[in-house]
């Protein structure tokens, strides 16, 4: 498996998924919030928060970037929040089948990731080689079931925004 910024869990397709659905997010939700607000200024500060999240709070070992040091599963949180705040905007700016295509991308985003939601949620740890190492550890007991809550989120988020319909 590739390493795509450094972390081996974190592959290229995770990762490209990901950006895609932090686009997603940062395109939909300043539209979103200009419509709800009735003011295109709205969209400005809407942008530079759903930006900064992603930007300034990262896990070490987790991107080769800096920023302030968050615990993995803050990591976690700050993706399934940008996650849900794409398909909620969808649902505003967008026809019913864009919403679906939106909820596709954020479930492929978390499914493609879960390696890497996994190594998160077991605090990322640091990647070793050897035979017992934490890299085997994180497949098994506590940490699946984190991965398991964060794919579940997501369909259940997915099932919410279905239903808001």
């Amino acid at each position: 498996m590739t390493a795509s910024m450094g972390n081996p869990y974190d592959t290229p397709v995770s990762a490209t998924t990901r950006f895609v659905m932090e686009l997603a997010c940062w395109i939909l939700g300043p539209w979103a919030a200009a419509d709800l607000v009735g003011s295109g200024w709205v969209a400005v500060p809407t942008l530079i928060v759903l930006v900064a999240l992603p930007a300034l709070f990262n896990t070490p070992g987790d991107k080769k970037a800096g920023g302030i040091s968050t615990p993995g599963p803050v990591r976690i949180a700050i993706e399934m929040v940008l996650f849900a705040a794409a398909i909620l905007s969808s649902t505003v700016v967008g026809p019913p089948w864009f919403v679906g295509f939106v909820t596709i991308g954020a479930v492929l985003a978390v499914g493609t990731g879960r390696q890497r939601y996994r190594w998160l949620a077991a605090g990322a740890p640091a990647v070793t080689d050897s035979a017992g190492s934490s890299l085997r550890k994180l497949q098994t007991g506590r940490v699946q079931q984190y991965a398991t809550s964060v794919v579940v989120g997501a369909l259940v988020l997915v099932i919410v925004v279905v239903l808001i319909q």
